[in-house]
């Protein structure tokens, strides 16, 4: 819709848990300005192919007996421990908001046969998968219903006893019996008036049969504010010397010197493997590790030596130490990894993209998440990978299979490599790549070797 503007916010809500969210299920966005305008749900054929069909929900009939409560049994007091603070970090979302009914469907019990080992390694086991259509029964979540008309190609904003049911929203997002959009808004103005920039929520909106709907604030976070205020030009002959362009690019506006590439190749690429592959990359981040410390040891040791032999004037140490610092900043950027591969980066499904952990990638400077034949994932929708993003300093850059964005295998396979594994490829450049990204319209490129010329390098 032509009025919207950014700065009014996205929503993303979900029937259920949020780790749909998070993990990139079918989540319904919308303006919280103007939620009746939906997009994804533009005609009755969108509707049917973008509505939620599952979701998760919290065993609650259980016959593994210390599932819930504390007790002094091993087993319960392993597995708190094993995944408590693992799951709060999967499935909270900050932009990505959601909406739960009150009534959460009881589900199979445990299998009393497994170990307390066995429940660890299962960090998921005390969620279940559900159909939405087994909860349709639920009085909260038929509030939350429309119905399929088949004879007629039409769909009705309520639950009916004929036809199929859709879960849209509709009742409050159309019919507005509960105000979400105007809280969401009114949040949003009071985040940014208090913390003075904009924000990003995460909530939970509770929908129990007889007592009033209840919405929970559960986070509230600043957004970062972009560093570099720089204008950056994409023009056609940069697209036309790049190795990758993305319009799906999220970063401030910079021009950025790269020295290291890190990437999965496509011809061994496996999504049965992408445990190992984060492993992988895991081992290949160490070096860095170790190229830094080799680096600060140099610069303390050169450091003391001037301070031993300091004999020359203080307005020439002082320009030595500003031409140090500047050399130590240069020398930090170089120390950063560009890292592309196929999916989502830190998915919680491993089907759906490589799950590395944040410290598998302490030393990544720019993601680039492709797609491909082999995984062709929508682009990550968690908030705090998003939130990470953009506190650490990070670029990102989607390569869908679609429009003009693309990525130069070819050329990238023809470099030099450092280090190879069974899936990845390590490249150190010596005459390096520069990215280019214009944060206002969220385009990006990376211009290949001796492309350099031309360009205003800070």
């Amino acid at each position: 819709v032509s009025y919207m503007k950014p700065d009014e916010g996205v929503a993303h809500i979900a029937l259920g848990l949020g780790k749909i969210v998070v993990d990139g299920g079918v989540a319904l966005r919308f303006s919280p300005k103007y939620p009746e305008f939906l997009p994804q749900f533009s005609s009755v054929e969108n509707i049917l192919k973008n509505a939620q069909r599952y979701f998760y929900a919290l065993r609650l009939d259980t016959e593994h007996k210390n599932y819930i409560e504390t007790t002094d049994s091993p087993s319960s007091s392993d597995y708190k421990s094993e995944t408590s603070s693992d799951y709060k970090s999967e499935t909270s979302s900050g932009d990505k908001s959601e909406t739960g009914s009150g009534d959460k469907p009881k589900t199979s019990s445990c299998d009393k046969s497994k170990t307390s080992s066995d429940y660890k390694l299962e960090t998921d086991f005390e969620l279940a998968k559900l159909d939405v259509d087994d909860a349709i029964d639920h009085i909260s979540v038929r509030k939350l219903l429309s119905t399929y008309i088949p004879e007629d190609n039409r769909i009705f904003f309520h639950a009916t006893p004929k036809g199929y049911p859709v879960l849209t929203f509709a009742s409050i997002l159309k019919m507005k019996t509960f105000p979400l959009g105007e809280i969401l808004s009114e949040l949003l103005e009071i985040g940014k008036h208090g913390m003075g920039c904009p924000v990003e929520v995460e909530f939970a909106v509770n929908l129990p049969d007889s007592q009033k709907p209840e919405f929970s604030l559960l986070q509230i976070r600043p957004m970062m504010v972009a560093r570099h205020n720089m204008d950056v030009d994409i023009n056609q002959k940069d697209i036309d010397n790049a190795f990758c362009y993305s319009d799906k690019a999220m970063g401030s506006s910079q021009i950025t010197k790269i020295y290291h590439i890190i990437y999965v190749k496509p011809e061994t690429f496996d999504t049965s493997k992408t445990v190992e592959i984060a492993e992988e990359i895991n081992k290949i981040n160490t070096l860095f590790d170790k190229q830094k410390n080799n680096h600060k040891d140099k610069q303390e040791n050169n450091h003391k030596d001037k301070q031993e032999n300091n004999h020359k004037d203080k307005q020439e140490n002082n320009h030595k130490d500003k031409q140090e610092n500047n050399h130590k900043d240069k020398q930090e950027n170089n120390h950063k990894y560009l890292l592309i591969g196929p999916g989502r980066w830190g998915s919680t499904d491993h089907w759906l993209g490589i799950p590395v952990k944040w410290s598998y990638i302490t030393n990544v400077g720019t993601i680039i998440e492709t797609a491909s034949d082999k995984l062709n994932a929508d682009p990550s929708q968690g908030s705090h990978f998003f939130h990470n993003i953009t506190s650490l300093g990070l670029n990102y850059l989607g390569i869908p299979m679609k429009d003009k964005n693309f990525i130069d295998w070819q050329w990238l396979n023809e470099l030099s490599v450092k280090v190879e594994t069974r899936f990845l490829r390590y490249i150190r450049l010596s005459d390096p790549v520069v990215l280019k990204i214009n944060g206002r319209e969220s385009n990006a490129v990376i211009l290949k070797q001796g492309e350099l010329s031309e360009l205003p390098l800070p």
